[in-house]
């Protein structure tokens, strides 16, 4: 939260996409703009704590979910949306991070990795 107040100049984000929410959504409440929006599309911490209506009203903050499988319930936009992506890959404007590849023998040692948040992109299980 220090560090976008420090780079907005106090003044917070426009927009925060939370894909963690349990330990991130008090700080996301903090950290967002007056006139704001925060979009919950995720819980890898956990779902998040109510909130109050009310509590949104002081920066007139607007808040909003959403689910991938919301937006790829039809095949035609399941195609579109994998398409842009397997494009954006392509023509370098979108970046496939892997962290690990690690052998599907050692598929228990990869969850701890995601369990333990030890990973900052793919864990790839190899099967050889």
């Amino acid at each position: 939260m220090s560090e976008t107040k420090r780079l907005t100049q106090g003044k917070g984000a426009q927009l925060i996409l939370d894909g963690v929410a349990k330990t991130t959504f008090p700080g996301d409440l903090e950290a967002v703009a007056l006139h704001g929006h925060v979009v919950v599309f995720g819980a890898a911490s956990g779902p998040a704590d109510p909130v109050s209506p009310n509590a949104l009203m002081a920066k007139s903050i607007s808040l909003s979910g959403g689910s991938l499988g919301n937006f790829t319930a039809a095949r035609e936009d399941l195609l579109r949306r994998s398409g842009d992506v397997l494009r954006g890959i392509k023509e370098g404007w979108l970046k496939l991070r892997i962290d690990h590849v690690m052998p599907l023998a050692e598929a228990e040692k990869a969850h701890r990795v995601l369990e333990g948040r030890q990973s900052m992109g793919k864990i790839v299980l190899k099967v050889v």
